[in-house]
């Protein structure tokens, strides 16, 4: 099985956004999925620089792009993918 791809945008929008709390997803992973998921940082996510229709902070899933990440939603996303 494939790992679930995980890139979360440190670039400033989003750092100053919420971002920094996503770089401790790894230790909010259930333990089952941990080894599943790839987790890692980027200055920017591809489409995520238009600051008047995207809400920040970013975050990509096997690069599908989500608009203002949390713990949670990275982790329900995740799971969906997991089930596919």
């Amino acid at each position: 099985m494939n790992k679930v791809k995980i890139q979360i945008c440190v670039g400033t929008w989003s750092y100053v956004m919420g971002g920094a709390q996503l770089m401790n997803l790894q230790e909010e992973l259930p333990e089952n999925i941990k080894d599943k998921v790839e987790i890692k940082g980027t200055v920017s996510i591809p489409g995520c620089e238009d600051g008047t229709t995207k809400k920040p902070p970013f975050a990509s899933v096997n690069d599908r792009i989500i608009e203002e990440a949390n713990i949670e939603k990275l982790i329900k996303e995740i799971e969906v993918e997991l089930s596919k």
